[in-house]
C-alpha cells in the first residue's frame, strides 16, 4: 500500500484475485509441453492448436525451460528456419516458476515484476507432481 490507499498491484493495472485464491485454482490442468529437440515449427503448431502463448519444456520429467510467442518472433526476426531450428536454441532456460499452492496475487505480482505473461507451475524440484495435477497458468 502507498499513502494514497492503492496497492502496487492495482497501481500497475493488474487485476487482483483476492480471497486467498491459490494458483492451482486458476491454472490449466492439461499440461501441453514440448521437448528441447522439437522444432520451432512443432512448438508453434502446438501453441496455435491449443491457443496458448507458451510451452514449458521438459526433459526426463524435469522443467528445463519455456518457449513463448516472443521467442518464436525473435527466431523469425533473426532468420531462423522454424522447420529445422530446435526449441532449445531459443528457449528461456530455468524459468521462474510458481507452486500450485502459491497465492494467486503473489504470482501476478511476480509476473509484473519480471515482465512476463506466463509462469510454469511446478514443485520445488521443478518436477511435475503426481499429488497435484500438473498445470500451466497463462496470464489473462
Amino acid at each position: 500500500m502507498h499513502g494514497d490507499g492503492v496497492n502496487t498491484t492495482q497501481r500497475q493495472g493488474l487485476r487482483t484475485w483476492g480471497c486467498g485464491m491459490r494458483v492451482w485454482q486458476r491454472c490449466r490442468h492439461v499440461l501441453i509441453t514440448t521437448e528441447p529437440d522439437d522444432t520451432l515449427l512443432d512448438a508453434a503448431g502446438q501453441m496455435n492448436c491449443y491457443q496458448i502463448g507458451a510451452l514449458p519444456i521438459y526433459e526426463q520429467r524435469r522443467l528445463i525451460g519455456i518457449v513463448t510467442e516472443r521467442d518464436l518472433t525473435a527466431a523469425l526476426a533473426e532468420g531462423a528456419d522454424p522447420a529445422t531450428t530446435r526449441v532449445a536454441d531459443y528457449m528461456t532456460e530455468r524459468p521462474v516458476t510458481v507452486a500450485p499452492d502459491d497465492d494467486l496475487d503473489v504470482a501476478a505480482q511476480r509476473m509484473a515484476e519480471l515482465g512476463v505473461r506466463h509462469l510454469p507451475v511446478a514443485d520445488a524440484h521443478r518436477r511435475r507432481r503426481s499429488s497435484t495435477p500438473p498445470c500451466w497458468w497463462p496470464a489473462r
